[in-house]
């Protein structure tokens, strides 16, 4: 089967119906060795990527085609768990998953970890219809949790690939607040046919109307202002109420410009920097300062009833009891999306009830760009702990068996090995330096670990191309 999807372009008659494959296109494949030499430790197979079109509604209720991008791991005869991967901020409307761009990397690597991974281009971007519904929660949601269904089914009635019940969900940036969105709709929709397995949303924007308001209507520099203009866009799409001219929003030598994007003329990254080289020409990068002020103060203010209020905080997601593990990956350095949307996600949905959900902060020191790498890396682990895959092999069984104790680790790592062929274990750093390497026969060993320093690391063990990776902590 697997050399009929890589050789052609699949397409099918459907009804017009929600959630259905209408064609699958194979748009390229990689190595397990291409990726592992890109990506790190954690790859344990190559991958193949399909353009997918599906059927979804639009933002009001009519049948669109959007597109996204499907990802497997090339080994057919596995059963794989199914995550849904959310994409950040993108530039344009072809700047999608689906083509293989706007950070479709990120689709490959989790493919590559041994999911059966969606990437949706989201509505209004790729194939589907209008202007891109930027961080517009329920349409980010209906399209992803639709393309996952539309897969699952098309997997279940064709079987030329597998996949179980289990599903992860995550996303970065914008993706994080998509990722959210669509496990709050999983969680209220009250639809047994899809559960959440875990959730982990990355460095995203969940509190659209508090944290981002706060930064990004400040009156301390913010070199992002054109997520203003994509919001305030977006929202007049979905709402239909927030203006009527443009001019009524912005001030006049930012309206241009504006109209620009709007209309494709600019990309959302050539928009931010004009926006940037005007406000700097007048005094600091400031982005309120393209805003009339009355709409600064309906913004800041939130008044009830205000169509710019009402939208803002409908938009907000962290506003339902998590049912699934789920954890906020964050960087407390982060300039563009601030850390405390995961502050206030995790109090207000701590306090409502949730029973597994955490807030982590998984560097420090790290940017919005420097945090992709440690919160994808966590998500994994975390992920990996909980997924399940598909084998007729006994290596599985036996790599379970393996220990290292104590952790957090000493001075002495005690190893234990399970009864087989020797494993390869390898030891690597949080950042995927790799630090140690060595065969270990079945039974104990005992491995010096006195020399490293505080820090988060990761063993890996592999046998007959099965891997285990356990993480440890050296305090």
């Amino acid at each position: 089967m697997r050399y009929f999807l890589l050789s052609c372009v699949l397409c099918i008659s459907l009804s017009a119906s929600a959630q259905e494959v209408v064609s699958l296109e194979a748009v390229g494949s990689f190595s397990k060795a291409e990726l592992a030499a890109d990506y790190g430790f954690l790859i344990q197979n190559g991958v193949d990527m399909f353009k997918v079109t599906y059927t979804t509604p639009d933002v009001f209720g009519v049948q669109d085609t959007a597109s996204g991008l499907l990802v497997l791991p090339d080994d057919y005869t596995r059963e794989y768990p199914s995550l849904i991967y959310h994409h950040g901020t993108i530039d344009n409307k072809q700047d999608v998953p689906s083509n293989l761009a706007g950070g479709f990397q990120l689709a490959v690597i989790f493919g590559g970890v041994g999911y059966a991974t969606v990437a949706p281009d989201f509505l209004g971007l790729g194939e589907s219809r209008g202007f891109q519904l930027y961080v517009h929660a329920d349409t980010e949601a209906s399209a992803s949790v639709d393309m996952y269904k539309a897969v699952r089914d098309y997997a279940a009635t064709t079987n030329e690939f597998f996949i179980n019940e289990q599903l992860f969900l995550t996303g970065y940036s914008q993706g994080g607040h998509a990722s959210m969105a669509s496990q709050r709709l999983i969680n209220l929709s009250g639809d047994n046919d899809v559960q959440v397995t875990a959730a982990a949303h990355m460095s995203g924007p969940y509190s659209i109307s508090g944290a981002m308001i706060e930064t990004t209507l400040g009156d301390e520099p913010y070199g992002f202002g054109a997520y203003l203009a994509n919001v305030i866009l977006s929202y007049n799409i979905a709402y239909g109420n927030i203006y009527n001219d443009l001019g009524e929003i912005f001030r006049a030598p930012y309206v241009p410009l504006v109209e620009q994007y709007r209309d494709g003329e600019l990309g959302l990254f050539a928009l931010n920097d004009s926006i940037n080289t005007r406000l700097a020409a007048t005094g600091e990068v400031i982005p309120n300062r393209i805003l009339h002020d009355s709409i600064v103060e309906i913004a800041r203010n939130l008044p009830d009833g205000h169509p710019i209020a009402e939208a803002l905080k409908d938009n907000d997601v962290f506003d339902f009891v998590p049912e699934a593990p789920t954890r906020l990956f964050y960087c407390a350095a982060d300039d563009q999306v601030t850390f405390r949307n995961a502050i206030i996600a995790d109090s207000v949905m701590n306090a409502a009830g949730a029973t597994d959900l955490v807030a982590i902060n998984v560097e420090p020191t790290a940017d919005h760009g420097g945090c992709v790498s440690p919160a994808v890396t966590n998500t994994i682990i975390f992920f990996g702990a909980l997924r399940e895959i598909g084998t007729d092999t006994k290596e599985a069984e036996q790599l379970a068996g393996i220990t290292v104790q104590p952790n957090p680790l000493g001075e002495v790592a005690e190893l234990y090995v399970p009864a087989g062929e020797p494993v390869v274990m390898r030891l690597y750093s949080a950042t995927g330096q790799l630090l140690r390497s060595a065969p270990l026969a079945a039974g104990n060993h005992r491995i010096d670990v006195d020399e490293l320093s505080t820090g988060l690391y990761f063993l890996t063990f592999d046998r007959a191309g099965v891997r285990r990776v356990l993480k440890v902590v050296k305090r």
